[in-house]
């Protein structure tokens, strides 16, 4: 299960990534170019943090995520928009300094790499100089770069990484021949989202990260209805109990309340511990 705020930060070592710098406040977003259509394997996640932005009277989900292992920018965008979000970018120094109070949320729960992927990309130009730009190749509003970044070569494709530790950004290779990789990622949801749990995260990123369970596969989290409303109207009763009852002995997912692989007492003793 993840856990959830309204509120992050931390540091890197063993990525080749960029750091960040943050305040408490709206953070811009960035509209994503997502490949719609297509709905990726999303990679597994340990744990989330979540706060609400307010920007030019929108509001946004911001959340920081802990990838179980490290994930490349790409992926980790490509999670965000199947989920109907983005890499998240903050535009002033507030905004900065309220994602890197978000990251320490998450970040300082593990000893993965603290850094985190966010939405500055530099595509090599011929004049050999830095061109930092958003996803949609509109050039930045603000940055957060170390003096001395980029300490990667500005002749190949370069994504950027906020430091929850002091808020810096720094710069990383993309490619996936270069190995870059970060065990965590900002992003960004505009509201409202799906969120049965009130934690936050988006319903849909939580369940395609496995940060939440859905045994009984209805699509929503296992914790936004009581365990053994098998029709969905909202409570437990008779009803129920004959559905579980008709499946008994089964494996049918949707009455394995305690998701063992079959339909048996257990799930009976919860259904009935449920009992509207």
């Amino acid at each position: 299960m993840h856990s959830k705020h309204f509120i992050s930060l931390s540091w890197m070592s063993t990525c080749s990534l960029a750091i960040v710098q943050l305040v408490f406040v709206p953070l811009a977003i960035v509209p994503f170019t997502a490949i719609h259509g297509t709905v990726h394997a999303a990679p597994p996640a340990g744990a989330a943090e979540a706060i609400v932005l307010q920007r030019d009277g929108a509001m946004f989900a911001l959340v920081a995520i802990e990838w179980l292992a490290p994930v490349s920018a790409a992926d980790s965008q490509l999670a965000a928009a199947d989920a109907g979000g983005m890499l998240a970018l903050a535009l002033t120094e507030r905004e900065n300094s309220l994602c890197a109070a978000t990251l320490a949320l998450v970040a300082s729960q593990s000893n993965a790499c603290p850094v985190a992927w966010i939405g500055a990309y530099h595509t090599p130009q011929a004049t050999g100089r830095l061109d930092w730009r958003d996803r949609n190749a509109q050039a930045l509003a603000f940055s957060a770069f170390l003096a001395s970044e980029p300490t990667n070569s500005s002749r190949i494709p370069l994504v950027a990484v906020l430091d929850p530790t002091d808020g810096s950004w720094r710069s990383s290779t993309v490619g996936p021949e270069a190995g870059a990789r970060c065990q965590h990622a900002l992003l960004l949801f505009p509201m409202p989202i799906d969120d049965c749990d009130n934690d936050g995260v988006p319903d849909g990123l939580a369940l395609a990260t496995g940060l939440v369970a859905d045994c009984n596969s209805d699509g929503l989290p296992d914790t936004c209805a009581p365990l053994g409303d098998l029709n969905g109207d909202g409570s437990v009763s008779a009803p129920d109990l004959a559905i579980l009852l008709t499946n008994f002995g089964s494996n049918v997912p949707s009455s394995d309340l305690d998701c063992d692989g079959i339909v048996n007492a257990v799930d009976l003793a919860i259904l009935l511990s449920n009992w509207s």
